[in-house]
C-alpha cells in the first residue's frame, strides 16, 4: 500500500492569485505556514525567479520540506521558526534593513493560518451576519476562533505552536455533531 501524499488545499487558486505579484526575477515569498510545501512547491514552478522563505514551527515539517523541495535549493531557505521571528528571519535573508526589500513582494503566508485582528467582545458584521469572538491566543492575542450569532455555525483554528492536546478539542467537535443534528 503506497503511502498517503499530502494534497495542498485550492493549490490552483493560490497560485492563479499569487503568481501575478511574485512573477518578476527575485521576488520573495515568506510562507509561514510552510508545512509539506505544497503551495511553495506550486509557485516556485509558476516562478522561475521567485525566492522563497519557509518558515514553520514544526521541525519535522521543515525536514521534509526540505527533501521535497531539493530541486529548488538554490532558491529557497527553510527556517524552523515562529511567527514573532519572521521580521528578523526576512532582514537576516535579504540583507539589510526593509529598505532592502524595494522591488520586492513579501507575503507572509502563500496558504494556512493567517491572523484576524480581535474586534473587542462586542460583535461585529460579517458577510454572514453578526459574530463574536470565541477563542484568543493568549500568547499573541489572534483570534482563534470566531461564532456567528445569526446562524449556527462557528471556526475554530490553534496556532500550530500551541498545539493543543488530543482532549482540547473535543468540545468543538462535540458542538459540530450537535450542529449536524439540528442541535438536538
Amino acid at each position: 500500500m503506497a503511502a498517503p501524499q499530502h494534497v495542498p488545499v485550492l493549490v490552483g487558486r493560490v497560485t492563479a492569485l499569487l503568481t501575478p505579484a511574485l512573477a518578476d526575477p527575485g521576488a520573495v515569498l515568506v510562507d509561514a505556514t510552510l508545512g509539506r510545501a505544497g503551495h511553495a512547491r506550486a509557485l516556485l514552478d509558476a516562478c522561475p525567479g521567485l525566492l522563497l522563505i519557509g518558515i514553520d514551527a514544526d521541525l519535522a515539517a521543515i525536514e521534509a520540506a526540505r527533501d521535497l523541495l531539493a530541486p529548488y535549493a538554490d532558491r529557497v531557505t527553510l527556517v524552523h521558526a515562529r511567527y514573532d521571528q519572521i521580521p528578523a528571519i526576512v532582514r537576516a535573508r535579504l540583507g539589510g534593513s526593509q529598505g532592502g526589500m524595494r522591488g520586492r513582494a513579501a507575503l507572509p503566508s502563500a496558504g494556512g493560518s493567517r491572523g484576524v485582528a480581535p474586534p473587542g467582545l462586542a460583535p461585529f458584521g460579517t458577510p454572514f451576519g453578526e459574530a463574536v469572538v470565541s477563542h484568543v491566543n493568549l500568547n499573541d492575542g489572534v483570534v482563534e476562533g470566531i461564532r456567528l450569532l445569526d446562524y449556527p455555525a462557528f471556526s475554530v483554528q490553534y496556532h500550530p505552536e500551541a498545539a493543543p492536546g488530543p482532549h482540547d478539542a473535543v468540545d468543538h467537535f462535540d458542538q459540530f455533531c450537535a450542529l449536524m443534528d439540528g442541535g438536538k
